[in-house]
Order: C-alpha cells, then sequence, then structure tokens
C-alpha cells in the first residue's frame, strides 16, 4: 500500500537526472511514512522533496501520502520553499497523524538571471546535500522547526555549480544505534565525495549498501539523488 502511495518519479526532466529509492524498516515490517518527489514546476524550473512521518502504521502512510500531495499541490501554484512549508503548516491540524512530520524542499532553476540557482528550506529535516566542483558541502540554510510548529519559515538560495548532484535523504540513512548523529553526518558526507558520476540510480543503491554495511535497517529510507545539469540538458 505504501508503494502504491508513493509518488512515480521519471528518471530526468529538463536539467536533471534523477534516481530515487525508498526501503521499509526490516525489523518491524511496518508501513512507515518516509517519501520523496521530483516533478516539473512552471518555468523550467524542478521542484525536489523528501519528507518522513513519524510512525510505522497505516496513519503514517497515509498522512505522509497527504502531505507529498499537497507539498506538490502547493508548489505548483508558484508558492516558494517557505511558503510551501508555511502552507503545509497551516494544513497539519487537519491532517491525521502528521503531530511529527518533517520535510526538506527545494526548487532548482538551471536558467536563472544570475546562473543556475538552488533555493531551499527545511522543516526539522535533516539538510540536503550538494556535491558540485569538487567539494560535497552540507546545506544548513533555510532551518525551522518540524512541520506544525507555527512560526516563520525561512528559505535559503545559492548559485550552483554545473554539474552538481543534489542529494536529498532522511534519517534512517544516517542514524545507527550507539553513534552520534555526527559520525552519521561525517560518514554520508564521505560516500556521497566518493559516488562515481552518472547513473544517480545506482548511486542510491550504493548510498544505502555503505551506510547500512549490510545491517538490518531499523527505520524505513528514502533517498533521492538529482544530478543538476545544464538548461535543456537530461530530457
Amino acid at each position: 500500500m505504501q508503494r502504491a502511495l508513493l509518488p512515480q518519479i521519471p528518471a530526468r526532466f529538463p536539467g536533471v537526472s534523477i534516481g530515487a529509492l525508498y526501503r521499509p524498516a526490516e525489523e518491524n515490517h511496518g508501513v512507515g511514512g518516509d517519501w520523496c518527489d521530483v516533478f516539473e514546476l512552471p518555468g523550467g524550473k524542478i521542484g525536489c522533496a523528501v519528507g518522513d512521518v513519524v510512525g510505522h502504521d497505516l496513519a503514517a502512510a497515509a498522512a505522509m501520502g497527504r502531505l507529498q500531495l499537497l507539498l506538490r499541490f502547493t508548489a505548483l501554484s508558484g508558492a516558494g520553499p517557505a511558503s510551501v512549508l508555511d502552507a503545509l503548516d497551516q494544513a497539519c491540524p487537519d491532517l491525521t497523524g502528521t503531530d511529527l512530520a518533517t520535510v526538506a524542499y527545494a526548487e532548482y532553476d538551471p536558467a536563472g538571471p544570475d546562473g543556475p540557482t538552488l533555493t531551499y528550506a527545511c522543516a526539522g529535516h535533516p539538510p540536503p546535500l550538494l556535491a558540485g566542483a569538487g567539494t560535497v558541502r552540507f546545506l544548513d540554510g533555510g532551518r525551522s522547526r518540524a512541520l506544525g510548529f507555527r512560526g516563520p519559515r525561512t528559505q535559503a538560495r545559492i548559485t550552483v555549480p554545473l554539474p552538481s548532484r543534489l542529494v536529498l535523504y532522511t534519517d534512517g540513512l544516517i542514524e545507527r544505534r550507539r553513534e552520534p548523529i555526527d559520525t552519521g553526518f561525517e560518514h554520508l558526507a564521505r560516500a556521497v565525495g566518493e559516488l562515481p558520476a552518472g547513473d544517480p540510480r545506482a548511486s542510491c543503491d550504493r548510498l544505502l549498501s555503505v551506510m547500512t554495511g549490510g545491517e538490518t535497517l531499523a527505520d524505513d529510507v528514502a533517498i533521492a539523488c538529482i544530478d543538476l545539469t545544464g538548461p535543456g540538458e537530461g530530457s
């Protein structure tokens, strides 16, 4: 049922090539609330989202589906990342199962007036990574609390060197028992930096393998590797 609720993400849009992966938790065999999405926006932009509704039951899966659809609908109306999070905040009281949910949302504009740009915002979610020009960095701007906590939502914008790879993920990829969370972030940055170019879907598989080391998954994992190229490329 959860796989039926997850969006269908194509392998490419103009300006991007996409790999996406979802793996359910293996310990409790329950449905969960992790998801990712990549979709076209007006004006040649690309929306990229990842989210996590806490829980492993039908309520979490249903809430995940509603949040994903609402985010896409709001983004398609022309709202920027901070405004998209504001809309999700407004809706959360009416969405059963969203008592604790996190989202990271980014918009890639391959033909911005100042060059390719990425505008993003995170509501309580682990920061995305951007790998390009020989560096790997966490995108730590535009941060605010998890969804449902009313307050100011901010966004950040960066110029993107081409080609680059944007990596979105849920916390099941980096959290391990008996390890501090900072260790997970360090391992992830190293693993992303060592990924070969090309085939973003294979890169998702590689990240999961490296980060889990063959251990049983205690939590759901969603990953999106999005290769950012120039205007008109990747289509």
